[in-house]
């Protein structure tokens, strides 16, 4: 190829391929027509085009740099394309001086406008982002790459209302496609408008059913309003078209334990099969023997170093741990930070944040760090990572809060448990040995700022108000069965459930329908949606008796209702998490209010309601009682924890 017409020939040749989207073809012969003559711009911008379609940003911005050096002098479209490839090469500051580039050259174009913001956005620049995104749109009103950045920049912010309007534009000036649909629904579902947002994933996995993460979310915005059974078929058929996803499988085992209706045996060997399906082609390197070092190192996994039940339970034990015994190690596998984690971090001696890395990443840095035990938070809970377990990065690993089963994995060695949640002989079956930590596996930390304890308001009311603030998922058919019965046998009694869910209009009416069923009036039941946390904890001096759920109880509610005087009444279960209530109340110094049975617990009910004045004595003292129980003496807690790290770590 030493003239000029055959250049130009095979060169027009590939730009037919490229068009066409024949990639690798394109690229192949690319490659000839350059080994011949390699000051060709033309051919470089198209093998630039060829390897971004072949999903390799970094070659693509390799070639465009030959056609820049050749050929400086381009039209806005290049500079588009440059930028455009230079975003995908994950290099958000040189694709705004290219999207800039192209803006001068095309100031109108709003495409090259959208460009420019995407690569501010990536910076974290999100007010200069808007306003390109905003100039792209009044360069051309219908421009919906536009609509849908400034979309997401509102989610981020947490401007739903904006979000959403702006996502329905989208959808409005033609967007059809499934992901356009799924987009809408997922800020509608952050929302919590959860009948809106269960429709768009309906018609999202309509335009296309073969989205596995899309069936996924349909799962999650149906575990949220309660359908069960609808959140498992969901997560079943993501699964079946994408066997490998470990984590939507993690999900459907959480969800399993709202369904009452399955036994141990059934939910045990699920767990199982996930690590059987996840785990069994993991080859662990071993992990390090244990060095000779005066302190026992100990490492923590989680993806939840924050407020919520993570940072209530683990704290007391992090900030109380012996340090001359114990040299701790934290591994925060998720970005989400907020007022509690500097104090997580500071009660640790090395802190590690991880949520960039892959499993294998994550537990080669574990590895690195030479542990003698490594406790992980998180189980199959959301953001936990089970793989990283699997590898067995520590020589000894320890599951532990915020999961209330087992792992399934043979690389887990304990899980920490107490005699009450997991008694000797019980009918719940572990993959890991059982460590148990009497009298509860749980330590609670209350918060700092939380309000004083009301006076019951039976006293105000006449009238017994029981009340959960737990998530609808958790409140079954038999959990309402039961809590109706509790109504019908305490005369005008009302009870007053709260979660975000119920902000929903279809959600709060089928709530409601379920009550009417067993002739509880609508009159009768009260429906709150979500509020700050402080405003929450307010809110438990409208209930006079907390109702747990069952089979999956309650954890930091449980604790929550009791710091703020409330009584919990539980059923006490077969598994964990069916028993976790029970241990937390024991640990409270309140057994009483644990009952054998639905009878037993319609009993109890009736017992507390019939004397309104001991109600409120026991109220007045409840939190003074229970800061003075083992439920909340992190550094006893802390003593009995470091005691089973070293014997575990020594066995």
């Amino acid at each position: 190829m030493s003239d000029a017409a055959p250049l130009a020939s095979a060169i027009a040749a590939a730009q037919q391929m490229v068009r066409a989207g024949e990639h690798a073809a394109a690229r192949a012969a690319l490659d000839h027509v350059l080994a011949q003559d390699a000051t060709h711009a033309q051919a470089w911008l198209l093998h630039a085009l060829a390897a971004a379609g072949m999903g390799d940003p970094a070659a693509a911005a390799a070639s465009m740099e030959r056609v820049l050096a050749l050929a400086p002098a381009q039209p806005a479209g290049v500079w588009l394309v440059y930028a455009d490839i230079l975003l995908d090469a994950g290099d958000a500051p040189r694709a705004e001086a290219a999207a800039r580039q192209a803006v001068a050259g095309a100031p109108e174009s709003a495409a090259a406008l959208n460009l420019l913001g995407a690569a501010l956005h990536r910076q974290g620049r999100a007010t200069e982002a808007e306003q390109a995104y905003r100039a792209a749109l009044a360069a051309d009103p219908a421009y919906l790459n536009a609509y849908r950045n400034l979309a997401d920049i509102a989610r981020e912010r947490g401007d739903l209302d904006t979000a959403i309007a702006l996502r329905g534009d989208v959808l409005a000036r033609g967007g059809t496609s499934a992901q356009d649909h799924l987009a809408l629904a997922r800020v509608l579902h952050q929302a919590v408008r959860l009948e809106r947002a269960i429709a768009l994933y309906r018609e999202a996995l309509r335009l296309d059913p073969s989205y596995a993460w899309g069936w996924s979310d349909l799962g999650n915005a149906y575990s949220d309003a309660g359908l069960i059974e609808e959140a498992h078929a969901a997560y079943r058929e993501a699964l079946r078209l994408r066997p490998d996803l470990d984590r939507v499988e993690s999900t459907l085992l959480i969800n399993l334990h709202y369904d009452a209706a399955l036994d141990a045996d059934t939910i045990f060997d699920a767990h199982r099969a996930w690590a059987k399906r996840h785990a069994a082609s993991i080859v662990a390197a071993p992990p390090p023997r244990r060095a000779a070092r005066s302190r026992l190192r100990v490492g923590f996994l989680s993806p939840a170093f924050r407020a919520g039940p993570t940072g209530a339970f683990a704290l007391p034990l992090l900030e109380n741990l012996d340090r001359s015994r114990f040299e701790l190690f934290a591994y925060n596998a998720n970005g989400r930070h907020d007022s509690l984690t500097p104090r997580m971090r500071a009660a640790v001696d090395a802190w590690h944040d991880a949520w960039t890395e892959d499993d294998e990443a994550l537990a080669s840095r574990i590895r690195a760090d030479e542990l003698d035990v490594l406790v992980d938070l998180a189980g199959h809970a959301p953001g936990g990572r089970p793989l990283v377990l699997a590898r067995k990065p520590a020589p000894c690993v320890v599951t532990w809060l915020d999961y209330f089963d087992t792992t399934g994995l043979d690389a887990v060695d304990y899980l920490v448990a107490d005699t009450i949640s997991a008694p000797p002989g019980g009918r719940q079956e572990f993959s890991e040995r059982l460590a148990r930590l009497d009298p509860c596996r749980l330590c609670y930390a209350p918060p700092v700022d939380a309000p004083a304890p009301l006076p019951p308001p039976v006293l105000r009311n006449g009238f017994m108000t029981f009340g959960s603030f737990n998530r609808l998922s958790k409140i079954g058919p038999r959990v309402v069965e039961a809590w109706s019965a509790i109504l019908n046998a305490v005369p005008r009694s009302r009870v007053l459930l709260k979660n975000p869910a119920l902000h929903d209009g279809s959600t709060r009416e089928r709530m409601l329908a379920q009550f009417a069923g067993h002739g509880i009036a609508r009159e009768r039941i009260e429906l709150r949606g979500f509020s700050p946390h402080r405003r929450m904890l307010e809110e438990y001096g409208d209930m006079d008796v907390a109702l747990d759920p069952f089979p999956y109880n309650g954890g930091l509610t449980t604790c929550e209702a009791l710091w703020m005087g409330v009584p919990v009444l539980c059923l006490l279960g077969d598994t964990l998490i069916s028993r976790q209530s029970a241990a937390l109340l024991a640990a409270a110094g309140y057994e009483e209010d644990v009952a054998e049975n639905a009878d037993a617990l319609v009993a109890r009910a009736v017992r507390l309601a019939s004397d309104p004045d001991a109600l409120a004595r026991a109220r007045a003292e409840r939190r003074d009682r229970v800061a003075r129980s083992p439920l909340v003496d992190g550094a006893a807690f802390a003593r009995r924890f470091g005691a089973l790290l070293e014997e575990i770590a020594g066995g």
